[in-house]
């Protein structure tokens, strides 16, 4: 019986492929972004009134539009490719829908 989960799990592994990461699209935001999202984040944590400030709420849509994160958060590969870096840019967009 182990010998058959075994084999089974085996043949299950040897399908799964990696899915590659995308290439990211557009440019990334200006130089400070993560200085800015976290002031952002901190205001929104601790319902401050300037959150209602409206360049705060321009870098919170910012920080919750997926295909900028996806240009923001890159992976230089060791052949000198760039990539998104979806798994980091989720974790950004939750941060703020959590905020």
């Amino acid at each position: 019986m182990s010998r058959f989960v075994l084999l089974c799990c085996l043949l299950l592994l040897a399908g799964c492929k990696p899915v590659p990461a995308p290439p990211p699209v557009g440019n990334p935001s200006a130089p400070g972004w993560e200085i800015r999202y976290n002031a952002a984040l901190a205001l929104a944590h601790r319902g401050a009134p300037a959150f209602a400030d409206p360049a705060t709420l321009e870098v919170m849509t910012e920080l919750l539009d997926e295909k900028q994160q996806l240009s923001n958060f890159r992976l230089t590969r060791k052949d000198g490719s760039v990539v998104a870096n979806p798994p980091a840019a989720r974790m950004c967009l939750l941060g703020g829908l959590t905020a």
